[in-house]
């Protein structure tokens, strides 16, 4: 049997590890007795059926045991433990509500009320583990030679089911799929330190962004590193390969490309860890922006408190020998789940952001260069974050 595959669920359910909850009849009442789910499983097979392992899982308990509604298993109800796993089994697998329930052996109904009120405890970590972060500066200097880098900044569209037919429409995005557009930001050891989970699939993300409390944050103190945003002075994006593409502009897409390659592997890393994000929500709009608010707490914490929470192979690199990129693991969960499109054709970026990101190419060549930059210039290197359509 394969412990690692959602299949086995049925073969060990043939061996009796999860009979759901035996039922007794007492009185009138149906009594349910719950399986132990530490005892019954092993380390390894309890970390991949709920993504967090035993520890965390009772570390994290107590940090959400104060806002849940329902605090005990008296009258035969759900325990804060089952409650919190059953919510973290439905974030798991992205499957349907019922199918948790009858994991659990609860109804469709208590499973959903769970969800949301451990969901809602959850997100009541938000402010403290998703936070704008000092000293970001030196960590995305060691990674791509780009100074002053406060963050990474990208936007990903979050799958949902249609919403109610008077705001369904706002939500189809450009490529005809129901979504919310999902703004993050993050440092270079791939921690959100903003995340903006309201806006319809049809915003754009240059509205996202400026409408976002971080545009006021970092404005004048450094810069972000972004890709299909507008160019201004204080958010650097690629130059367009169109047309003349010197050495010069070549290596500052290669070094900005190196920076924002974090936010990439951090929004992978919480789609892979988190699969309910592969395929269209069945949530209402308001629990998938609490749900987005969430995992990003939850992701921060784990990268925290978690050695082995992000390894190496789920990494999107680059191999050094032939300058190519390596796709990171996350990038085999379906892509519906991260579906980024394509920039639009503004063209309207002010004569002093151009200067600004002319200085830093400047900089790259003359008084701030790096070996392996012309390393990978030697050996064609292709940079895939440049687009073809912005200034």
């Amino acid at each position: 049997m394969d412990l690692f595959s959602d299949e086995s669920d049925n073969e060990m359910y043939e061996a009796g590890v999860f009979d759901s909850a035996t039922a007794t009849i007492s009185g009138e009442c149906t009594v349910y007795s719950r399986i132990n789910y530490e005892s019954e499983l092993s380390d390894s097979e309890f970390t991949f059926r709920f993504r967090l392992n035993k520890s965390s899982v009772n570390e994290l308990l107590v940090k959400i045991l104060p806002n849940l509604r329902v605090k005990s298993s008296r009258n035969y109800g759900v325990s804060p433990l089952h409650q919190l796993l059953l919510t973290l089994r439905f974030y798991a697998l992205g499957t349907m509500l019922v199918s948790v329930a009858d994991f659990f052996g609860v109804s469709k109904a208590t499973a959903s009320r769970i969800v949301s009120d451990v969901s809602r405890a959850i997100a009541g970590l938000y402010p403290e583990y998703v936070k704008v972060l000092e000293n970001t500066q030196h960590a995305f200097h060691a990674i791509a030679g780009f100074p002053k880098v406060l963050g990474a900044i990208d936007c990903t569209h979050i799958p949902i089911q249609s919403p109610s037919s008077n705001i369904g429409e706002e939500y189809r995005n450009r490529k005809g799929i129901f979504s919310m557009n999902v703004q993050g930001v993050c440092n270079a050891d791939l921690l959100f330190m903003n995340v903006v989970a309201r806006w319809p699939g049809s915003a754009h993300d240059a509205t996202i962004f400026n409408n976002s409390i971080i545009k006021s944050e970092y404005k004048h103190e450094g810069v972000i590193v972004a890709d299909a945003f507008p160019l201004r002075t204080d958010v650097l994006k690629p130059y367009n390969t169109r047309g003349e593409f010197n050495d010069k502009q070549k290596i500052f897409n290669y070094r900005l490309s190196r920076a924002r390659r974090v936010v990439e592997n951090t929004f992978g890393i919480l789609v892979s860890k988190f699969r309910i994000y592969e395929k269209a929500i069945p949530l209402s709009v308001q629990k998938v922006e609490q749900l987005v608010k969430t995992t990003c707490a939850l992701h921060n914490w784990l990268r925290e408190t978690t050695v082995d929470y992000v390894q190496q192979r789920s990494l999107e690199t680059e191999d050094w020998v032939t300058g190519s990129i390596v796709p990171g693991e996350w990038r085999e969960v379906p892509s519906l789940a991260i579906s980024d499109l394509p920039p639009t054709n503004a063209r309207n970026h002010s004569e002093n952001a151009r200067r600004v990101r002319d200085l830093y190419a400047e900089k790259f060549v003359t008084s701030c260069t790096v070996s392996w930059q012309w390393n990978m210039i030697r050996r064609g290197y292709n940079n895939t974050t440049a687009t073809n359509n912005t200034e």
